[in-house]
């Protein structure tokens, strides 16, 4: 059996080869710069990236309240390293322990992803200096978040793996069960 494949080539436009081959590319979005302070925001996503030879939690902070008239930015990020196991010194485990308002057991579960959803207190902080402790110039200045406690949770802990109610799931109005 002569079974013939087909290989199609890909087609390359003529600008995406003369980036290639000028080592020339996009520009990622510009860092977001933020008046420092205390601000609310909601968690809305966390993504893991490996980064060297580690991985790093990235949760958006999506802040509740406009910063200023003019802005529209609202979405900062918080930073959490990724171990195995987590001990009571990681930024995950106090904050993930604030929210759940206990200490994990011992060998449970715990993941940044568990903070999606809640609304923290954060303060945001502008960084001046890059990672050789160089100051920066005004217009290459960007904030990043920390979160300090968690203002209001979106289920109650005891609640935390039962599924949610549906309105068929309440008990019946009035002092007799429904027949």
């Amino acid at each position: 059996m002569n079974k013939s494949k087909n290989k199609s080539k890909k087609v390359i436009s003529f600008e995406e080869k003369k980036r290639e081959l000028t080592g020339a590319g996009y520009a990622e979005a510009p860092r977001i710069l933020v008046r420092e302070g205390k601000y609310q925001a909601v968690a809305t996503k966390c993504v893991i990236h490996k980064m060297f030879n580690s991985k790093k939690a990235f949760l958006s902070l999506n802040l509740i309240e406009p910063v200023d008239k003019q802005s529209d930015v609202r979405t900062l990020c918080a930073v959490f390293q990724i171990h195995d196991p987590y001990t009571p010194r990681s930024k995950l485990y106090k904050i993930w322990s604030k929210l759940m308002l206990r200490v994990p057991r011992r060998r449970e579960i715990i993941s940044p992803s568990d903070l999606v959803g809640h609304i923290f207190e954060i303060t945001v902080r502008t960084v001046t200096h890059d990672e050789r402790q160089k100051k920066v110039p005004d217009y290459m200045q960007y904030s990043v978040a920390e979160i300090e406690d968690v203002a209001v949770r979106n289920h109650t802990p005891s609640t935390y793996n039962q599924k949610p109610i549906t309105n068929n799931q309440f008990p019946p109005m009035g002092g007799l069960p429904s027949k």
